[in-house]
């Protein structure tokens, strides 16, 4: 276009789309900059030598892009947290490992590519073809060397005029390195010229917007996109998917979530049609937040609905965000919806979110099925998930010792993490006395330390988790003590997690004393030892536990939440509660359900029964026991909410036997016989079973109150039930019979006198009474009459109770557990 032509469309767009003010504020800003990268030019392009020391343009490019790679390179040594040292090769750049990341190796590549084209422009000479201009701005733009692409530019300037996509490159360098100034600089001059009078000016089009607005995205400045979105469109340049997809970036990360749906929806009017980047930019953005990933989600089903085919990329945002709110359960389901696309990345997420959910087995299968089809390459991350999903799920040893040699087989290395997962593994096999085989622990230390792996903190406390469980705990501490004297030799600190796992070693072998002292040397020197955490307090919590001393239970519970900040758990709360339990505190075990569910915790049934427990353990406090057997109930009917209020929280815990029958047996002490009638009733019709001990004292609590007639009834139930009253078959047989012809005799005095208050069971469970004084007499004499001893019920029901001693023993000590 001929000059005269430029400078006239020139003015007219200095009347149409700028201001006076923002013209000299371009301008200032363009000469500023301009003057800067000028004063750096040789005074002769091209000459072989400079005055003053200055190179030539072409070794000065080079000696900068050959530091630039340099750098790069360093950043992957300290990345790696390597001990090896690189030396320059001779073209000046550090050789780059193989086991640097993809990216690395590509911007590595480019920065030699660079290089090696700088060199061909300084082969051409004087005049250089554009071509080789080009193809170095595009490794500039590539890399982010904005400096270089700049100095390049005017280098091309100073031999004839740089077509727009030079200028377009530059403008790409400068948006990778979100550089404003040059950007500005550049877009100005391409508007105006480099006078400013429009003269020179190359024009913009729509990738010249689009770098503009990926550099406003870079900077999170969504509201420069928008008015520059404005400007396009008063220039009349038409936007593409990549500008709206740019602008969209740029609103999402400056927050304007409502301009990012508008724009949606603009794009879409005026016929350009999303794209799966633009519907990944906005999943990837909103699962950044905590408080939109569920709309990440969202926009990922309307990415699967629209018909385009979803990348790996989009699910991997998504599962970001699933991690991030530890929704493991969507975590899984992602993957399964990824089917093909899903990597082994995605797979080992996915295994991990099934371990989060102590789906162990499942986790195991899946597994399995990837060995087995080969459709992602196996790594270690996958086999040390294998093994840790093996050592939760309590498999052989076996299993976890024929995945370490598989591994091997497959040329895979195992690290400090595989073989800490393997020892932790070792949990899971048995001796000839049920203690788990904690030698095979040992002998995999010595084994890894062989292989030259270099054990560290997470390993020896394995290590000692693992004898602790076995009984070993005086070894465990011993380890820990060995650790104290040569940790730098061993390779492993005394960290928090070193003195958590000496206390649960403490807490096994009922050494308060020293688990406490313990404790005091990490809270007394945090900056050596580590900051306390929940672990290590739950693990001290644990031996006041094991020696009933609930007390010190309550101090060091709110000496973690007011001296260290420490958010309490479900499993601390329920450990103290334990705790209280066994030091006759009942009152501190009804407070802390109380501050368990104004917390939003959710207490498991363990921590329910055990409140229930102490509760039943004092005669004042059984109607208390009534009531959180009650809100147990209650809150298994639909429509009640959860405790927590949380969406992930689950319902209340459905009571089993033992909740009901603890209830049962306080009531059958404190002789409530008739509220100890009903709620076995509601026991039984909950398809709970309840034990003999149980209804023997229900029959014991009927008879001292001259219940005969309820007394029989419950006895020939248990009858119908199948209940065994005696060791000896031919007697419990005997007994039977009895009982039932008793019943029987009794069923027919009650239909020839007529129905009564206390005939049946089921009328005292709907709460009739206990009848007037005259017809408990008359029923006495009724059961006189089948010469049946008075005190024959209530002698059996002591003799099942003496029977029953044994298995109460062993279910309080489980509840204890």
């Amino acid at each position: 276009m001929p000059p005269r032509d430029r400078r006239r469309r020139g003015r007219r767009r200095s009347l149409t789309l700028l201001t006076s003010a923002r013209i000299v504020l371009a301008l200032s800003a363009f000469l500023h900059t301009t003057s800067a990268f000028l004063s750096t030019l040789p005074s002769r392009v091209g000459s072989r030598g400079t005055d003053d020391g200055a190179k030539p343009l072409w070794r000065a490019a080079a000696i900068a892009t050959s530091s630039t790679s340099l750098s790069f390179s360093s950043a992957g040594e300290r990345r790696r947290k390597s001990n090896t040292s690189t030396s320059s090769s001779a073209s000046g750049h550090s050789p780059i490992p193989p086991s640097v990341g993809k990216a690395q190796q590509s911007r590595a590549e480019r920065g030699r590519q660079l290089n090696n084209e700088l060199a061909r422009i300084k082969v051409a000479g004087p005049v250089v073809d554009n071509e080789l201009y080009l193809k170095a701005l595009r490794s500039c733009a590539k890399l982010g060397n904005v400096k270089m692409a700049m100095t390049l530019l005017r280098q091309m300037q100073q031999q004839s005029p740089p077509p727009r996509v030079a200028y377009n490159l530059v403008l790409e360098a400068a948006a990778r390195a979100q550089d404003r100034n040059v950007a500005v600089c550049v877009y100005t001059e391409m508007l105006w010229g480099r006078d400013g009078d429009g003269a020179e000016a190359i024009g913009v089009n729509v990738f010249t917007y689009g770098q503009m607005l990926s550099l406003y995205a870079n900077l999170a400045d969504g509201p420069a996109a928008l008015a520059l979105l404005k400007e396009m469109a008063a220039q009349g340049v038409a936007g593409n998917a990549f500008t709206y997809t740019s602008a969209i970036d740029a609103c999402e990360r400056s927050g304007l979530v409502g301009e990012t749906e508008r724009l949606f929806r603009e794009m879409k009017e005026h016929g350009v049609a999303p794209t799966v980047v633009t519907y990944n930019t906005i999943i990837a953005r909103r699962a950044e937040q905590a408080d939109t990933w569920t709309e990440a989600l969202d926009w990922l089903a309307k990415l699967e609905a629209s018909g385009i085919e979803p990348l790996r990329s989009s699910y991997a945002a998504a599962l970001n965000a699933c991690e991030r709110a530890e929704e493991w359960e969507l975590v899984v389901e992602l993957t399964e919806r990824a089917g093909s696309l899903a990597d082994t990345t995605m797979w080992s997420r996915n295994l991990a979110a099934l371990i989060k959910l102590m789906r162990h087995e499942e986790a195991l299968a899946i597994f399995r099925r990837l060995r087995e089809e080969q459709t992602v390459p196996m790594d270690e991350v996958l086999y040390t998930l294998a093994l840790k999903a093996c050592a939760l799920a309590r498999r052989p040893y076996g299993e976890a010792r024929a995945l370490l040699e598989e591994m091997r087989a497959a040329g895979l290395a195992p690290n400090v993490v595989t073989f800490s997962a393997a020892m932790e593994a070792c949990n899971g096999d048995r001796d000839s006395e049920g203690m788990p085989n904690w030698e095979m622990a040992l002998e995999l230390l010595r084994e890894m330390q062989a292989q030259g792996v270099r054990p560290n903190t997470v390993t020896y406390s394995t290590l000692m988790d693992v004898l602790t469980e076995a009984g070993q705990w005086q070894r465990a501490l011993h380890l820990f003590m060995t650790l104290e004297k040569d940790g730098e030799q061993a390779g492993a600190t005394k960290s928090v997690w070193l003195y958590t796992a000496a206390i649960r070693a403490c807490a096994q072998g009922r050494q308060l004393e020293t688990a406490l002292a313990l404790l005091r040397e990490v809270t007394a020197d945090p900056a050596r030892h580590g900051v306390p955490n929940l672990c290590l307090y739950t693990a001290a919590l644990d031996a006041c536990e094991k020696m009933g001393n609930g007390s010190l239970a309550l101090q060091l519970l709110d000496e973690m939440a007011r001296e260290h900040s420490i958010v309490v758990d479900d499993v601390a709360c329920g450990v103290v509660i334990s705790a209280c339990r066994k030091a006759g505190l009942v009152g501190d075990c009804l407070r802390l359900l109380a501050f368990m569910l104004n917390h939003r915790l959710a207490p498991n049934l363990g921590v329910y029964n055990t409140v229930i427990g102490a509760l039943c353990s004092q005669p004042k406090y059984v109607d208390k026991a009534i009531e959180v057997l009650s809100f147990l109930v209650a809150s298994q009917r639909p429509g009640n909410a959860n405790i927590s209020g949380s969406s992930r929280s689950a319902r209340a815990p459905r009571p089993n036997t033992q909740s009901y029958s603890q209830v049962v047996d306080a009531l059958a002490d404190a002789l409530r016989w008739d509220e100890a009638l009903r709620l076995l009733q509601e026991m039984r019709d909950a398809g709970h079973r309840p034990e003999v001990l149980t209804c023997a004292k229900v029959v014991a609590a009927c008879e001292k109150k001259q219940r005969w007639k309820e007394a029989l009834q419950l006895l020939d139930d248990m009858r119908k039930d199948e209940y065994s009253f005696y060791e000896l078959e031919l007697l419990d047989q005997v007994f039977k019979k009895l009982v039932g012809v008793a019943a029987a005799g009794l069923r027919s005095i009650s239909r020839g006198g007529g129905a009564t208050e206390g005939g049946t069971v089921e009328s005292t469970a709907a709460g009739t009474g206990v009848g007037r004084q005259g017809h408990e007499l008359k029923e006495v004499e009724e059961i006189d009459e089948l010469e049946m001893p008075p005190s024959s019920s209530l002698l059996v029901g002591k003799e099942i109770e003496t029977k029953a001693k044994a298995s109460v023993h062993v279910a309080s000590e489980s509840s204890d557990r």
